[in-house]
């Protein structure tokens, strides 16, 4: 059967999932877009404390709107705020006036924008998100990014003025779109709490919003909230669907092509393929209905050492568990390749410090630590971890590590599980046994919180402008290695402050400090691959981390 017949859905009110198809600019026809993902948390859209993993912030993306949001390069473009240029950006600022020494932002949203039930979406709006996401009971993880902004004023229901001191102008700049704007008529508290009523029923001004009532289990549905205020000529979707599936090979076998139905049995697009290489060729097996597009994301994959513990405190032993792993040998035997400009290149490629390189930050010249075991156990020979028995003892007690991970995250039979896998041989190589433990994804945060653990399989994917501060600040629950140091915090705060060739600077410093300490074995970066149908035009506009930004604009071909 012909798929555009199979992908027509008659009915305004049957749903159309994450993208809609083009028939032409006043088409009746409405599609569905069906994606899958490895894991959700439907109590949690929203875009506080839904946040603190990838698929709930790339949910977010689709229900909330920003001051203003990023291009595919991670240039700055419209949303609420209408013609965003750089020049524009620079007419905004306010200098101080007589008798006071804060210089202001005054902004103009967009005249008419509507929330989804057709209330007005004003400047007290704008106003009140800021104060909730800023408020103690919120703890909201941008709160201190927040704490830059002395008042806020609103001036009309367009317009509103954000207050601050002379150094922190350009650092306004970059938190200003961090906040996803909340409906002030529906939060009702001037904080927002995980177990609140907006938390069952959330509302936000963008392109699709979330209904718990056609939801359920593992499948979760978004319609199009026809109050959005830049919807595409083309636009044709009117409900994007969520598939949540953990299992590698299922997600590969629904990518199948002439078999769309309404029964949530195939999908339109998996944002991260599963990219190991023989989990790659089956899904490239399935057919020529596929495009698939690699992309860059800002973000790495890292082993956390627990600082506190007594064997992990010296740094010398930690990079000496560095040297031992093979890790090189692990992306080659665990990621697959993918052409780029004629060349076939790994998706993964080796980093030495808590920056992605592809985003201009960090120290070019520190290259990651070569796999050398003869260093590693000249290392722990010379700091006190003696070979015994055949395994290796600190103060004499045997040397167990227990390495743990999210099992959310970290799929059976994915490259990630088999890397794993690797890093325990490693260490039993040099006599070093490890314990590890694949966690339900609540007990694993509860064991990074507690610290009972001695090594922690992390990713981590930064948001625009990379900041890496809470990773390594005291008492930030970020900071699951443990490590702080007064200068780096001093750099730490510098770099978020700054811009330009000040704070590039600033990110060598901080990489240089990292890299010498070792609070984490830095594995390695990961590009993405996307797999999608053929008949769904994306213009390729996918911002890293947010990825569902310019969705309004994606549609399905005739």
């Amino acid at each position: 059967m012909n798929i555009k017949i199979i992908r027509k859905i008659v009915g305004i009110t049957l749903l159309v999932t994450f993208y809609n198809f083009p028939l032409s600019s006043q088409s009746s026809e409405k599609y569905s877009l069906f994606y899958s993902v490895p894991y959700f948390e439907p109590r949690l859209i929203n875009p506080i404390h839904g946040s603190y993993y990838i698929e709930g912030v790339q949910a977010n993306e689709l229900m909330y709107s920003r001051l203003w949001t990023w291009k595919k390069g991670i240039s700055e473009t419209s949303d609420l705020v209408d013609g965003i240029t750089p020049k524009s950006l620079l007419t905004m600022l306010v200098p101080a006036m007589k008798g006071s020494n804060l210089w202001s932002w005054k902004i103009k949203i967009r005249p008419g924008l509507k929330w989804p039930d057709g209330r007005p979406l004003t400047a007290e709006d704008v106003k009140f998100s800021f104060e909730v996401y800023s408020a103690d009971k919120t703890k909201s993880a941008l709160k201190e990014l927040l704490d830059i902004f002395r008042e806020i004023r609103v001036i009309d229901d367009e317009t509103i003025q954000f207050f601050v001191e002379p150094e922190d102008i350009r650092r306004a700049r970059y938190v200003l779109p961090l906040v996803q704007i909340l409906p002030k008529h529906k939060v009702g508290t001037n904080y927002l709490l995980k177990n609140s009523q907006f938390s069952k029923k959330p509302v936000g001004s963008g392109p699709f919003q979330f209904v718990p009532k056609k939801s359920m289990l593992t499948k979760f549905v978004f319609e199009k909230n026809a109050n959005y205020h830049r919807w595409g000529k083309h636009s044709n979707i009117s409900s994007v669907k969520v598939l949540e599936e953990r299992v590698v090979g299922a997600v590969i076998n629904k990518l199948v092509p002439d078999k769309r139905e309404e029964n949530w049995g195939t999908l339109d697009i998996v944002l991260n393929v599963p990219n190991s290489p023989i989990n790659f060729e089956n899904l490239k097996s399935q057919g020529d209905h596929l495009t698939f597009t690699p992309y860059s994301s800002n973000s790495w994959y890292g082993i956390a050492l627990n600082c506190e513990k007594p064997f992990l405190q010296n740094r010398h032993i930690r990079i000496a568990l560095t040297h031992a792993l093979d890790i090189q040998k692990a992306i080659d035997d665990n990621y697959t390749t993918v052409k780029k400009g004629g060349v076939d290149e790994s998706v993964a490629h080796r980093i030495s410090g808590p920056f992605n390189p592809l985003w201009g930050a960090g120290d070019d010249s520190k290259t990651p630590r070569k796999y050398d075991p003869k260093e590693a156990k000249k290392k722990l020979d010379k700091n006190g971890v003696v070979k015994k028995k055949g395994g290796r003892y600190y103060k004499g007690k045997p040397v167990h590590l227990t390495l743990i991970y999210n099992q959310g995250r970290i799929l059976k039979g994915s490259a990630e599980e088999s890397v794993i896998k690797a890093i325990d041989r490693s260490l039993k190589r040099i006599g070093i046994e490890v314990t590890a433990d694949a966690l339900p994804a609540k007990v694993f945060i509860e064991r990074l919180e507690s610290g009972d653990f001695d090594m922690a399989f992390q990713y981590y994917e930064l948001s625009y402008g990379g900041n890496v501060a809470p990773l390594f600040t005291e008492d930030n629950t970020q900071n699951i290695c443990r490590f702080s140091d007064p200068i780096l915090d001093s750099y730490l705060d510098n770099y978020n402050k700054s811009s330009g060739v000040e704070r590039k600077e600033y990110g060598k410093k901080i990489h240089q400090i990292v890299y010498n300490e070792a609070p984490y074995i830095f594995l390695y970066r990961l590009d993405r691959i996307m797999a999608y149908r053929n008949e769904l035009e994306t213009h390729e506009n996918f911002v890293p981390k947010y990825f569902f930004t310019h969705i309004y604009n994606w549609y399905f071909k005739d």
